[in-house]
């Protein structure tokens, strides 16, 4: 900690002085994997949560037909799904049955979860380049729910 003395002169300040970094995967030539230690992606910085992160990536996405700008948001989808459930159905259960427990219409759920699971866990190879049009219904769905469960949380997120 670092004191410091403020515009007035007179009161004193505590400034933590701290640097904030994050793991990023890295391929080389052959293919390999690996990590390397990188400052905090800016971006980052900006939000207390990873939550509140992915949520303004899902408020942010503009969908321009580009399956390289759609491809990680099915699973952004899902993870902001999951905590979703997790904090506003705190019960021990999967994501299916925490999402059973929330009172929203049935077939948009259904829709939502099934879109969240099986476009984030891509089987058989290639992304789907139907997945880029079903995107926005699915953004949409979350954010309806959201705002219908959690009115409040989902005004802040907004913010």
């Amino acid at each position: 900690m670092v004191d410091k003395v403020n515009n007035q002169g007179n009161k004193k300040e505590k400034k933590k002085e701290s640097s904030l970094y994050m793991l990023k995967c890295c391929q080389d030539e052959q293919g390999y994997r690996s990590s390397e230690l990188c400052p905090l992606d800016s971006d980052l910085e900006k939000f207390e949560t990873e939550y509140r992160f992915l949520f303004n990536i899902l408020k942010e996405y503009r969908n321009n037909g580009s399956i390289r700008r759609a491809y990680p948001i099915p699973n952004i989808l899902r993870k902001v799904l999951d905590t979703f459930l997790l904090n506003n159905v705190p019960i021990c259960a999967n994501p299916y049955k925490r999402l059973q427990k929330i009172d929203f219409d049935e077939h948009k759920k259904a829709a939502l979860y099934k879109f969240a699971n099986d476009e984030s866990h891509i089987t058989g190879g290639d992304i789907d380049p139907a997945v880029v049009a079903q995107i926005d219904e699915g953004i949409q769905s979350l954010f309806e729910m959201m705002q219908s469960v959690a009115p409040d949380q989902y005004k802040y997120l907004l913010e």
